[in-house]
């Protein structure tokens, strides 16, 4: 259980350093495809070498194998768009609403299960649901009343900051599929691998139509990216497996995310000195307690 937990607060510390990774080169002006098509290529290289069983797909082990690459590969790349204009709202906008709100998506894959594979939901969940759109609304809220907010950018940045939260939704909802596949299991461990080189694959083809080659500090924050992007899965999986011994599976990505937000608004307040107002503050405490609810 301990353990468990501990390994919930790793994952959601490690998400956290790649959204400043993220904020950095937003700030900085760096390329952010340059720094992503290094950490996509490494994390996707590392989790094929080390978590995949790469050989079952040679022997037929792997079942259904051409359906779950078409699957998670499209994930990757649906989840490349997300994360881009994600990375492009930050570049206007403030960086601690535009990281939070994407973490939100999570509420996608529980509406995409209940509408399309019918599964049962729960006044809890509904009333979760509920805080999370109504801190959408605090947000707007609490930035169209700031000053310093009240010009283009705005209009410009939090719109695109909702259009990320959905294609990131959507990109979450691809990869639960093959869970709902009868008679299958990831016996090869193959879905970390092909989603990170689905990622890989969408940002390589961007860079290589930008005709740009990554600099030295854009290839050192991609590699320490890469780190972050193999290594996350180890954690969370692992957390997974350890909570549920003690029936806590459905807790393991509420708690990873609301650690991740908080400790992204801690960074954006202390180090980007970004100030949040009232709404503003209203809005996550209402968005991560409809996480929670959504989990029971």
């Amino acid at each position: 259980m301990v353990e468990g937990m501990f390994l919930i607060v790793l994952t959601g510390l490690i998400w956290c350093a790649n959204g400043i990774i993220f904020s950095y080169a937003a700030r900085r002006s760096l390329d952010f495809v340059s720094i992503m098509v290094i950490a996509t290529f490494l994390g996707s290289a590392l989790c094929w070498i080390f978590l995949s069983e790469p050989h079952m797909i040679l022997n037929g082990t792997a079942v259904r194998f051409g359906d779950l690459a078409v699957t998670m590969i499209s994930s990757g790349i649906l989840g490349t768009v997300g994360v881009i204009l994600m990375q492009r709202a930050m570049r206007r906008g403030h960086h601690g609403i535009v990281w939070t709100i994407s973490q939100f998506a999570l509420i996608v894959p529980f509406l995409f299960g209940v509408i399309v594979f019918h599964e049962p939901t729960t006044l809890l969940k509904n009333l979760g649901l509920f805080f999370v759109l109504a801190s959408f609304l605090a947000f707007g809220l609490g930035q169209s009343q700031s000053q310093r907010q009240q010009d283009k950018s705005f209009r410009f940045w939090f719109p695109m900051t909702l259009v990320a939260f959905f294609i990131l939704g959507i990109h979450q909802s691809i990869t639960l599929i093959p869970g709902y596949w009868k008679n299958w299991d990831d016996v090869a461990n193959l879905r970390g691998s092909l989603i990170n080189t689905g990622f890989f694959i969408s940002y390589l083809i961007a860079i290589i139509f930008s005709a740009r080659l990554p600099n030295r500090a854009e290839i050192k924050l991609g590699l320490v990216s890469g780190i972050f992007v193999f290594i996350s899965p180890i954690t969370l999986f692992g957390s997974m497996d350890l909570l549920k011994k003690a029936n806590l599976l459905s807790m393991v990505y509420p708690l990873a995310v609301g650690i991740c937000i908080i400790a992204f608004i801690i960074y954006s307040a202390l180090f980007l000195k970004e100030k949040s107002s009232f709404s503003t503050l209203a809005g996550i405490v209402a968005g991560i307690a409809g996480l929670m609810l959504i989990s029971f």
